[in-house]
């Protein structure tokens, strides 16, 4: 559900923000110096504030006189602490929206930067650069942890101002790292009026948009080919009983390669000019999508990437204790092809106590699809079933460029 149709409104063209989904982080950055280049309120001055924010900092790193045991240090440390924000919905991991952000190893390493700076002498290297330069492991999606926290009490004001515009309704609720002051180099948390996410239970933060790599229209690509399908079959995909769910699950996977092999959804696992085929995240994403309108109807659970006690799975399936399953999707130009089927599932399989599961495998290329590719996918499956009993299920989806069916002759 994304933030629109949760909050009952339609945006029109005085709206420049993002539509954030509240389920799951989207595969989205702030980047800084976008923001910094722009001259409308509230984020005309953002430069200059993270320009004081920093330098706050980097004085008090400098009264610490390298010792790294004073209150200066560690008042130092507590600032350069950013828990990822939330309230935004935004990550590259495009898992769940409660994050980490930077941890203590970061707050010392840009402490340890500034000093740096500090030493020598240096006043004209910006800020964000010099942290990408000099913290190792640094990214974007922390970067934009860092930014947002940094101005988060900039972007409540632009979300208060929208949220006036078209009405929303909002509550009194504590944001985390809300203002810093500089006087008392100290972050305070506020009370503010805000949405509430039904989700987090948290603050609602509304940000500008921008999609450059087509990272966020799949939730309504998904939400649509599922309708579709749904609307297209000759009979619903009802509840199944315990010794037809295995089933049920491949019926469900059918839908999803019927649409990608038989319909234009095909095109939404490319970028816009076709010539690249999307990330992994994307094409699980959107098949997700589809397959939560299809499971809501036959009132299965559907879970994204659940935690399986060793790492996360993409999807878990179920209706009762006896009716469940696990499925992954998979590139089949992935590199950790084996590693998925023979590896991955049935470590799942073995920490869920589940006996079946589905590898679900999109090809986009010729390459994707030469015999010894399909080989190594059968007998990675085949080998685990002999040796543990369980069921692993491969599926292959063609998701090769298709031709136009207006521009395809009948055969005579």
């Amino acid at each position: 559900m994304r933030f629109a149709e949760y909050a009952q409104i339609i945006p029109n063209q005085a709206d420049d923000w993002f539509d954030p989904v509240l389920t799951e982080d989207t595969p989205l950055y702030v980047d800084p110096f976008l923001v910094f280049d722009s001259s409308a309120a509230p984020f005309a001055d953002s430069h200059e504030l993270v320009v004081q924010f920093f330098a706050t900092c980097r004085e008090l790193v400098r009264l610490d006189q390298g010792r790294h045991d004073s209150s200066h240090w560690r008042k130092a440390l507590r600032l350069l602490t950013f828990p990822e924000p939330k309230e935004f919905a935004l990550g590259l991991a495009m898992g769940s929206p409660f994050g980490a952000g930077t941890a203590d190893y970061y707050s010392e390493q840009m402490a340890e930067a500034l000093d740096v700076i500090c030493r020598a002498g240096e006043r004209g290297l910006d800020y964000v650069e010099m942290l990408a330069i000099f913290v190792p492991g640094l990214g974007v999606d922390r970067i934009s942890d860092i930014f947002c926290n940094i101005l988060k009490s900039r972007f409540i004001r632009y979300t208060a101002d929208i949220c006036k515009r078209h009405n929303v309704r909002c509550e009194n609720i504590t944001v985390r790292n809300a203002q810093w002051d500089s006087r008392t180099a100290r972050w305070s948390d506020r009370r503010v009026p805000l949405p509430r996410s039904p989700v987090t239970n948290s603050a609602i933060l509304l940000d500008v948009q921008a999609d450059p790599l087509g990272l966020v229209g799949w939730f309504e690509i998904g939400r649509d080919a599922g309708v579709a399908e749904a609307a297209a079959a000759a009979e619903p995909l009802e509840q199944p009983g315990p010794s037809e769910f295995h089933g049920w699950l491949g019926a469900l996977v059918d839908r999803f390669q019927h649409a990608v092999e038989n319909t234009d959804l095909w095109r939404a696992l490319w970028n816009d000019d076709l010539t690249r085929p999307r990330k992994e995240k994307i094409v699980q994403a959107i098949a997700g999508c589809m397959w939560t309108i299809m499971c809501e109807a036959a009132k299965v659970d559907i879970t994204r990437e659940a935690n399986m006690g060793r790492g996360p799975v993409d999807f878990k399936f179920s209706a009762d204790w006896e009716r469940r399953a696990l499925l992954e999707v998979k590139l089949l130009s992935s590199s950790k092809l084996r590693q998925g089927a023979g590896a991955q599932l049935p470590q799942y399989l073995i920490s869920e106590r589940l006996t079946s599961a589905y590898y679900v495998c999109v090809g986009f290329t010729e390459q994707d699809f030469t015999e010894a590719r399909i080989k190594l996918v059968y007998e990675t499956c085949a080998v685990y079933e002999s040796k543990s009993g369980f069921t692993i299920t491969p599926r292959f989806i063609d998701a090769r460029p298709k031709e136009s069916a207006s521009n395809l002759k009948a055969e005579t």
